[in-house]
């Protein structure tokens, strides 16, 4: 038994969306997961105590964009401009994550701070 199912054309927006979707995910997978974890503990803390660290800014991050989420929210929502804090943010990561190849040539608190603010920004564009 077979079902045919027109093909349905996306809008502008459902592409948008779908795009945007699409790199939300691959940062989440690629730089948090598997790619930049391997590139901090190789890179920025070699020989040094502070491998640490990954877990130690992940977690600030996230409480981060954890607390001011609501807040940034409720403002947006005042005043109209969710989707200019959108852009904002979501401009702030793609910088922000072609910056962090840069990291291994930085010292490692600057690093530190670097992934913190752009996944903090991160977090934040997706709320």
């Amino acid at each position: 038994m077979f079902i045919l199912v027109k093909m349905y054309k996306l809008t502008k927006t459902e592409w948008a969306w779908a795009m945007y979707d699409f790199a939300n995910s691959a940062y989440a997978l690629v730089v948090l997961s598997l790619f930049f974890p391997l590139f901090f503990d190789s890179y920025i803390a070699v020989d040094k105590p502070v491998a640490a660290f990954w877990g130690i800014s992940v977690a600030i991050s996230i409480v981060l964009a954890g607390l001011f989420s609501p807040i940034l929210g409720a403002y947006t929502d005042k005043t109209a401009t969710r989707k200019t804090y959108f852009i904002i943010f979501s401009l702030l990561s793609v910088i922000g994550t072609t910056v962090l190849f840069s990291t291994a040539y930085m010292p490692w608190l600057m690093a530190v701070i670097t992934f913190i603010i752009v996944n903090t920004a991160f977090g934040l564009s997706r709320s």
